[in-house]
């Protein structure tokens, strides 16, 4: 059976690994906390890269948890700027943030590996789309021949892909 590392069982492992880091020289190490140069640099070899491997793994588990928490919370800003301004009849800000939302969400999935590098985005005939749709349709009121020209052209684009008619 191997012997035990005495630098990866010794109770200033961090002080030595901290000393070894910071580019202290083995022998003034070895001198200061009484311990061999060669197992110093047997540990700094054989094991100090491993620590620093899971170190920086850590370090990037961490950096990716904070990326993902801000990612997230500018895409619920996004909607929530969404809901109220939809409320308030505000079209253009209400495309905007979904805009917003729309790319915070296509990184998120980038992030957890459901996209290739290839970004498609399909958009569902649902119950929110037809609501933009009268929404949107609704705001036109005051020009007539606009909204006229809109809803014919929601009808041709839902007949040509194959959903119901809108508007």
């Amino acid at each position: 059976m191997p012997r035990m590392c005495r630098i990866c069982s010794h109770p200033d492992r961090d002080a030595f690994e901290q000393a070894i880091i910071s580019g202290q020289s083995l022998r003034s190490i070895a001198s200061t906390f009484g311990v061999s140069r060669a197992s110093l640099t047997r540990h700094r070899d054989r094991h100090l890269p491993k620590t620093l491997i899971a170190a920086q793994k850590a370090q990037e588990v961490i950096r990716a948890d904070r990326l993902l928490a801000s990612i997230c919370e500018l895409r619920d800003h996004a909607m929530r700027i969404f809901h109220e301004s939809h409320r308030k009849g505000r079209l253009r800000i209400s495309l905007d943030a979904l805009r917003v939302a729309l790319d915070c969400t296509q990184v998120l999935a980038k992030m957890a590996g459901e996209l290739g590098d290839r970004i498609e985005v399909t958009v569902a005939q649902s119950a929110d789309l037809y609501e933009l749709q009268k929404v949107i349709l609704d705001a036109l009121d005051p020009f007539p021949e606009a909204k006229v020209v809109l809803a014919e052209a929601l009808r041709k684009y839902g007949r040509e892909n194959g959903g119901d008619e809108a508007g």
